[in-house]
């Protein structure tokens, strides 16, 4: 039994050490690889992972044209956050805050304004995301058009106008599901005026 126990520990110490989590060439691939694997799913990002998202699967694969700042602040005092792609045409180099580029037009992307339209923040976030691939990629089937676009224009985007109300609205769906109740049972109707809408208030403070 001894025998077979001190085999098994070394089994497992020979994986490990093997392991791409300890290698460091190979946990770079793995990771490089899981990233761009989780940059392009599409699913449900809290507020957090969207920041770290943006700045890793496009900030920094875009770093020349692209910058994600701080623009203001919610009631609650949660950041909102603007992304910026420049125009290629300019001279002017991309900041670390929102700038106006003379004489190239301002675009803005605006999503979660209500605070639970969690769909527009991931469609946003993957419009924005593909901007950034096509424009690397000259293999993209959209390189030429992305180009083209990114030359004249100025574009803004804000994934999370609304925090504070899509905090509300996803920790008031997470108790209705564990109390196991329908929607209708637990938010009531919804053109009430007395209930309302989860997470619909507008409560940004400052920009």
């Amino acid at each position: 039994m001894k025998y077979k126990f001190s085999f098994i520990i070394t089994f497992f110490l020979t994986l490990l050490i093997n392991s791409p989590f300890i290698n460091s060439k190979s946990n770079q691939i793995y990771f490089d690889s899981l990233l761009h694997t989780r940059c392009t799913r599409f699913f449900h990002h809290s507020a957090a992972q969207l920041d770290t998202f943006v700045e890793k699967c496009i900030v920094e694969k875009c770093p020349k044209i692209a910058s994600f700042q701080t623009i203001g602040y919610s009631a609650d005092g949660s950041d909102i956050k603007s992304l910026q792609f420049k125009p290629l045409n300019s001279d002017q180099s991309i900041s670390n805050y929102p700038k106006h580029f003379k004489h190239y037009p301002d675009v803005k992307f605006v999503s979660n304004i209500h605070g639970n339209e969690m769909i527009g923040r991931e469609t946003t976030y993957h419009y924005a995301r593909e901007l950034c691939e096509a424009y690397n990629n000259k293999h993209h089937p959209r390189h030429s058009l992305t180009i083209r676009y990114l030359s004249e224009t100025s574009i803004h985007f804000i994934f999370d106008m609304n925090p504070d109300g899509y905090d509300h609205a996803y920790k008031q769906e997470k108790k209705r599901k564990s109390k196991g109740r329908s929607v209708h049972q637990f938010y009531g109707r919804w053109n009430s005026v007395q209930n309302g809408v989860v997470g619909r208030q507008n409560v940004i403070a400052k920009i």
